[in-house]
């Protein structure tokens, strides 16, 4: 099985503001990544080179900040400002995805997850392990990584589209290393991959989750530091 590293998850009360000020700090580009069909949700994505991308993701309709789920999530996530909230991996095929889930007893997604480009065709992506709505005693998803699989091959991934052309950015050239809570052997247990594969620092001490990243860029190291709330 070929497992990579994906994508990362910024919340953000304003994805505007919060993506102009991480460009400001860091001199990373990005570009409109379109909203999400149905939940109230869209984002900004920044590539990070070597197919690996952050997204600022939070709501955009008002309408829909109430509800369980989706958008009401961004809001509540974010009530003390903004956060990382998702980390995840990719694998190549959907039987890849399956064998994934099944081994960590849980499910894929019903359907795709789908974001709506401003200035092409829909993305579709389908994510594991799947839990579900939140039921009252069902296991929540743990503070660990996620998996995506791109179904559709005719359009590029989302880290290889073009940013926005501003003068004086930095050329993105892949991950340097994750910040993450737990031990190694959590990780590694829960990825099902030998010890070491991916470039994750670990601080046993501190909760699960994502707290900074490590990004290599023509400009030298740039470094994206948030609170963790999942």
């Amino acid at each position: 099985m070929a497992m990579h590293l994906d994508h990362y998850q910024m919340s953000a009360r304003n994805i505007y503001e919060t993506a102009q000020n991480l460009r400001a700090e860091t001199g990373l580009g990005f570009y409109d990544g379109g909203f999400f069909s149905g939940n109230g949700v869209a984002n900004k994505i920044f590539p990070l080179g070597e197919c690996t991308y952050i997204e600022i993701e939070g709501c955009v309709d008002a309408g829909k900040a109430t509800v369980t789920g989706g958008a009401k999530g961004f809001v509540d996530r974010t009530a003390d400002g903004e956060c990382l909230s998702l980390y995840s991996m990719r694998v190549d095929t959907l039987d890849e995805l399956k064998g994934i889930a099944t081994r960590l007893g849980a499910g894929i997604s019903n359907s795709p997850v789908t974001r709506i480009r401003p200035n092409g065709p829909p993305v579709q992506a389908y994510s594991a392990p799947y839990y579900g709505p939140p039921v009252a005693g069902a296991p929540a998803r743990p503070a660990l990584p996620n998996w995506y699989c791109h179904e559709d091959r005719l359009y590029m991934h989302p880290a290889g589209q073009p940013v926005f052309n501003w003068p004086g950015c930095v050329e993105p050239q892949g991950i340097a290393w994750l910040e993450v809570g737990g031990t190694e052997k959590q990780m590694y247990d829960w990825l099902g991959v030998p010890a070491g594969s991916f470039p994750y620092r670990f601080f046993p001490d501190r909760p699960l989750g994502l707290y900074a990243i490590g990004v290599k860029t023509s400009g030298g190291e740039k470094v994206i530091r948030k609170p963790w709330r999942k």
